[in-house]
């Protein structure tokens, strides 16, 4: 497990088993599960098994699993995802779709 605290920024391409964002990252991330906290924010790519979203991601990501944005999750760019769960107040803008499909 890979944990990026709260002020902490971490630049680069980080492939783990899971990633925890509490703080800042940019780049481009492979990983089975992510996990981003309120005070979290990640900008680049991803690619994921299974994602939860209560801070901040733009860019790209792709989640052939189970995608959670949770009521304080923002979400802005490219989504793929395989399941999809959007509490009440969670915000997804931009290109969304279905992994898998064209």
């Amino acid at each position: 497990m890979l944990v990026a605290g709260a002020g902490v920024t971490l630049k680069g391409n980080m492939q783990c088993d899971m990633l925890r964002v509490e703080g800042s990252i940019e780049g481009d991330v492979k990983a089975r599960k992510l996990v981003i906290s309120s005070g979290g924010t990640l900008m680049g790519t991803a690619e994921i098994e299974d994602a939860e979203i209560e801070g901040i991601f733009e860019g790209t990501l792709i989640v052939s699993g189970h995608l959670v944005v949770r009521s304080t999750g923002r979400l802005a760019g490219k989504f793929q995802y395989g399941e999809i769960e959007i509490e009440r107040g969670g915000a997804v803008t931009g290109e969304v779709q279905l992994h898998g499909q064209v």
